[in-house]
């Protein structure tokens, strides 16, 4: 753990791997600083993305659909009342996260995101009431591929092939029914004029046998 102490000329000591901070109090009190806000810790389905070092440098994440639970942790230095630093943030792409009103607590908990890019900001704000610096977090969380637009647009398409097929299938059934129905139709109607036909030879066979006996005899 980090010592903190008070010199005798009212300067704040922190002790650091490499020696001391020096800070004075009354020009700590007397002009309150802009707090610095920086992401400490990334989760991504509670496994550890960054440490501290790297954490705050992430400006975007690019995950798959399967990576949809993200926690976020931050802080924002205050040399006077740190305990007393609250925080704000709002996320666009969530319409019931908006706004946050300021609270004490330093984490953002994401789950279940939809697939869609998202924008986290952050922001703090100190003892004194000044704002800190705006952090913001893009993510994206890329759609599973039967979500793509170019599954979606080759679905579509092999829907209207299949269509078409199906089509041109039923017209060349109708085709072969028709030409079926005129062959019969054909085939009938020779068959009816050859039989009128010998009805009529016959019956004029008969009257003349009826109006000539002899010759019929």
């Amino acid at each position: 753990d980090l010592s903190t102490f008070i010199t005798t000329d009212n300067k704040i000591a922190i002790d650091q791997a490499n020696g001391f901070i020096l800070k004075d109090i009354n020009e700590i009190v007397a002009t309150p600083q802009q707090p610095l806000l920086r992401i400490s810790s990334l989760r991504i389905n509670d496994s550890a993305v960054a440490g501290t070092a790297l954490a705050e440098k992430i400006t975007a994440i690019n995950l798959s659909y399967k990576e949809n639970n993200i926690t976020i942790e931050y802080a924002a230095m205050d040399w006077l009342y740190p305990l007393q630093t609250t925080y704000i943030y709002w996320v666009d792409g969530l319409a019931q996260l908006k706004q946050t009103p300021t609270s004490p607590d330093a984490r953002i908990n994401l789950y279940g995101l939809a697939p869609g890019k998202y924008a986290v900001h952050l922001k703090a704000l100190n003892n004194s009431g000044v704002w800190s610096n705006e952090v913001i977090l893009t993510i994206i969380i890329n759609p599973p591929f039967w979500l793509t637009w170019w599954f979606i647009t080759l679905c579509i398409f092999s829907l209207l092939g299949l269509l078409y097929l199906f089509y041109n299938y039923r017209i060349k059934q109708l085709s072969k029914l028709q030409l079926m129905r005129n062959n019969i139709s054909r085939n009938l109607h020779d068959d009816i004029g050859a039989s009128l036909s010998n009805i009529n030879i016959l019956t004029e066979l008969a009257k003349r046998n009826k109006n000539n006996p002899e010759k019929s005899t």
